[in-house]
């Protein structure tokens, strides 16, 4: 059973905010986690400023001092069997620097990797360049941001010899998934600063009926807060349904086994 998963790669702009910010907290709702920025350009904490999921479960440090919070960790993982630690490394040298730490402190085995990697022609080189860094330790690839109805976008699935696009599936077996392509990350993070179980919840927790219901109590029935209110869930029930399809359920049930 992994406690530590390491977002990795070589360049920035894999998506590594939708895999560690958006889902990771979801799979790991149940759980004792903790999410931890090491990167010297980016502060994600301040992006999901209102997520009550994340709310004293996340931090973000700079590489000088993430040596520091890695030995804190260190010492966590012998302290405490049920913490899970989700970090967030920068791309390019920042994730380089933190595998170096994690190497240096012993945790490559209680550690799991991500790679994200996104459907484009471009980003091919960086997720090879990325896996020859972790490849002797274990790991799993996101194919991240992918438009299941779009060919193009299939093509960084399944392979096309004639591109030179490999076949992913074959190449990583059994350590591929997919993340289909969501309006709702960016829409929960940017206008609501919160992931995506922040914005789908009260969808989980109650169906519309009892939604309108209770709302129509709080407004007096008021019938333009009821219109608001409905078509607030209505995209939250959107957001669920996204939560629930298989390839995001084929995932969590990966991670539900590997921690």
């Amino acid at each position: 059973m992994k406690k530590n998963i390491v977002l990795v790669s070589t360049k920035g702009g894999v998506g590594k905010t939708t895999i560690g910010w958006h889902l990771m907290p979801y799979f790991l709702k149940d759980r004792e986690f903790e999410l931890i920025e090491i990167d010297n350009n980016n502060k994600t904490v301040k992006t999901f400023s209102s997520s009550s999921l994340l709310e004293n479960r996340m931090s973000s440090f700079d590489i000088s001092a993430g040596t520091e919070k890695l030995e804190e960790v260190v010492i966590n993982n012998m302290m405490d069997d049920t913490k899970i630690n989700v970090i967030d490394s920068g791309g390019g040298d920042d994730t380089k620097a933190v595998l170096n730490m994690i190497e240096k402190l012993k945790m490559i085995d209680e550690t799991l990797f991500i790679i994200p990697f996104m459907p484009d022609y471009a980003q091919i080189e960086n997720l090879i360049d990325t896996y020859k860094l972790v490849q002797n330790y274990q790991f799993i690839v996101l194919v991240n941001n992918i438009n299941l109805k779009d060919d193009d976008d299939m093509l960084f699935v399944n392979g096309d010899a004639d591109l030179e696009i490999p076949d992913f599936r074959k190449m990583f077996k059994n350590k591929f998934y997919i993340v289909p392509k969501s309006k709702y990350f960016s829409f929960a993070a940017a206008k609501h600063k919160e992931t995506l179980f922040d914005f789908a919840k009260i969808a989980f927790e109650m169906d519309q009926k009892t939604a309108i219901n209770l709302v129509k109590e709080q407004t007096d029935g008021n019938r333009d807060a009821m219109l608001n209110i409905l078509r607030k869930y209505k995209e939250a029930d959107n957001t669920k349904d996204y939560l629930e399809s298989h390839e995001i359920a084929e995932l969590k049930n990966f991670f539900d086994k590997a921690v």
